[in-house]
């Protein structure tokens, strides 16, 4: 069961830094690609709420069936990151949102690379 969630959140918690990256850092590059429907409200927040939901469910049951600290402490470090970056963004908190985003989601998308690793050593789909 987590090896679909993960994937799913691996690939949730990638767009969102992607998108963090993209209309933070190179505007003119989501112009060209006519991109610019991407960076409303809806989009930002429903990112973000995906790659959190997928953390969380990924990161509760790979921690209940592997108990790898180190991996439930990248889901929970990366998804703390990503509530600051989107905080900070909502009340204008600090101009470094974008870097918090970016970087919260590569430490998601690796925690639920190595939730994937951790069930593959299992030799089964131990989250079922």
């Amino acid at each position: 069961m987590s090896t679909w969630m993960d994937r799913f959140g691996s690939a949730a918690s990638l767009a969102c830094a992607l998108h963090c990256g993209l209309f933070a850092f190179a505007p003119a590059i989501v112009t060209v690609l006519g991109l610019q429907s991407l960076g409303n409200e809806v989009v930002e927040w429903g990112l973000f709420a995906c790659a959190l939901l997928f953390a969380g469910m990924a990161g509760a049951t790979g921690y209940r069936a592997h108990q790898h600290r180190h991996i439930a402490l990248g889901f929970v470090g990366g998804a703390c990151a990503l509530v600051v970056a989107r905080l900070s963004e909502a009340y204008a908190l600090t101009e470094y949102g974008p870097v918090f985003a970016i970087l919260g989601g590569l430490v998601l998308v690796s925690a639920h690379l190595a939730n994937i690793r951790a069930c593959r050593a299992c030799h089964e789909d131990c989250h079922a």
